[in-house]
């Protein structure tokens, strides 16, 4: 009941309808046994898909909270309702978290450029809306979710206090990682790391970082670039 709850005031009315600053909707489709629905057919084979599971099936998903990635096509976003409910009792803001970054960038293959400048290398973020605002929720209609920056916040152009950088309006300049959250990034002399917004490093508790350096690099070597 819980995980229905959260599901259906998601994408309730008006939660992603098209007037929001991104003009994406989605049309949600539940299944109490979604493998048993995939193998019948009833699932469209361009369905966008999100699975709860009670916890992590297998080590590599140990303890995560929830993550997406398009291994085949069409991405699906995991959900792991024990380890996510054990910290604040809902699914809710990873639910949309993950939601989010899935209708923004489904293939994990989008990325944005910021130029270097005095004091700092050039630099390529992985195209994450939610991460570097992740530790700050709201409500709808009651169900809490995930705050998510704006396309600005991936413009390096827009100086500092220009814009609205995030739904909340808690981010100043373009590519600032607020305290607590993070974001991937790649650098020529580096590789790909996280950078955190405060100096304690904590666990992101979601991995699509892998998935997204297997799509950026043909080998480990040389990027293949971006398509942000």
């Amino acid at each position: 009941r819980v995980i229905a709850y959260s599901l259906g005031n998601f994408v309730g009315y008006r939660t992603l309808s098209t007037g929001g600053i991104l003009s994406l909707s989605g049309v949600l489709e539940t299944y109490p046994w979604l493998s048993a629905a995939v193998a019948s057919g009833e699932v469209s084979k361009d369905a966008y898909q999100v699975v709860v599971y009670r916890d992590a099936a297998d080590a590599a998903d140990a303890g995560f909270v929830g993550y997406h990635f398009s291994a085949g096509g069409y991405p699906v976003a995991s959900i792991f309702a024990e380890k996510d409910m054990a910290d604040d009792g809902t699914i809710g803001d990873t639910l949309s978290h993950e939601v989010l970054e899935m209708l923004i960038d489904p293939a994990c293959n989008l990325y944005a450029h910021r130029p270097s400048a005095v004091g700092r290398p050039e630099r390529i973020y992985f195209y994450e809306v939610c991460d570097a605002v992740q530790c700050h929720k709201y409500k709808i209609d009651g169900v809490t979710v995930c705050n998510f920056v704006h396309p600005e916040w991936f413009e390096s152009n827009w100086p500092a206090g220009s814009r609205r950088f995030d739904h909340l309006g808690l981010v100043e300049r373009p590519f600032q990682v607020l305290p607590d959250c993070y974001a991937d990034v790649y650098e020529a002399k580096r590789g790909s790391f996280t950078v955190w917004g405060s100096k304690d490093v904590k666990d992101r508790g979601r991995h699509r970082f892998d998935a997204r350096k297997e799509k950026m690099f043909v080998n480990p070597s040389e990027p293949t670039g971006s398509k942000g």
